[in-house]
């Protein structure tokens, strides 16, 4: 995924933005939920099939933040695995980007393509970790495309900074991170949560990746080598990690404030946002990379 980075050329954040909030994609979304929300928000999504994971973006919209939590949770017919956990209410969604305080404003866009249900492992996990960590899971076929359908990263100790946050499939094997620069802190455990889909071949038409090297202003955007302007991406992956930058006096920091965080699939194009609340400064440089999936028609 991204620990190997491609240099990429950067874009401006105003732009992209803009197109976050005024542009529809060119392709149909069969649910989407946007607004504005204090912490985390429950919102109508109905779903007839298996809902593939398309588009994510939050934003605080007083600045940036510590963050204790991220989830996109559309409800499942799966009995969820951790017993302390609630069922998102058949028919909705949960969204939130949240600090300790649970009192700031965030404006979310989440978009999830609607498949049918014959033929897709649909399946959920958990786990507790600290920084990083990984795990096998059970691939039907080497043949299986790997999709995220839902995922949440929780701090139940404290709030924190933010330096990586990823999550992808590589092989059958689920990598996760979710860490800050310190890594001699003792409450860096996360809890982790992932729904997820393996779809057989004959549901993918092409499979990707890209990245971004040193992108600086909040947010980049590249083209996708899809299969006309209907078609339907999903997000296989991601991964975000602000660059070593001179901090203090002569020590280095890595780990930042956030106030946006995204994957957009507008048409055939991918949108990615990772950045704090002084988007052109030279602390705001992250690296990036996405794995994503065309849909067959």
């Amino acid at each position: 995924m991204a620990q190997t980075f491609q240099t990429a050329v950067r874009a401006s954040a105003r732009g992209l933005l803009l197109a976050v909030l005024s542009a529809s994609p060119m392709h149909a979304s069969a649910a989407d939920a946007s607004g504005f929300s204090t912490a985390g928000t429950f919102q109508p999504y109905p779903v007839a099939g298996v809902p593939l994971l398309e588009s994510f973006y939050m934003r605080y919209t007083n600045g940036d933040n510590h963050i204790e939590a991220i989830a996109v949770e559309p409800a499942s017919p799966i009995r969820d695995p951790s017993p302390e956990s609630s069922a998102v209410p058949p028919g909705q969604i949960f969204i939130t980007l949240q600090d300790r305080g649970r009192d700031d404003q965030i404006f979310y866009k989440v978009e999830h393509a609607d498949v049918p249900a014959n033929g897709v492992q649909r399946r959920k996990t958990f786990d507790f970790c600290r920084k990083t960590c990984s795990w096998q899971l059970d691939r039907p076929s080497p043949d299986h495309v790997f999709v995220i359908v839902g995922f949440s990263f929780f701090f139940p100790a404290d709030d924190h900074h933010l330096r990586r946050i990823g999550l992808w499939e590589q092989d059958g094997v689920l990598h996760a991170h979710f860490k800050d620069e310190d890594d001699s802190d003792s409450d860096d455990v996360y809890k982790f949560e992932l729904e997820y889909a393996y779809l057989p071949p004959s549901m993918v038409a092409r499979l990707g990746h890209s990245s971004g090297n040193d992108v600086i202003g909040g947010g980049e955007r590249k083209p996708i080598d899809a299969c006309g302007p209907a078609s339907r991406i999903v997000i296989r992956g991601f991964d975000f990690e602000f660059r070593p930058v001179s901090c203090y006096l002569f020590s280095t920091c890595q780990d930042q404030h956030i106030r946006e965080i995204g994957v957009l699939t507008p048409g055939n194009y991918l949108e990615v946002y990772f950045g704090d609340k002084s988007p052109y400064s030279d602390g705001d440089k992250f690296n990036w990379g996405v794995d994503w999936a065309v849909l067959s028609p």
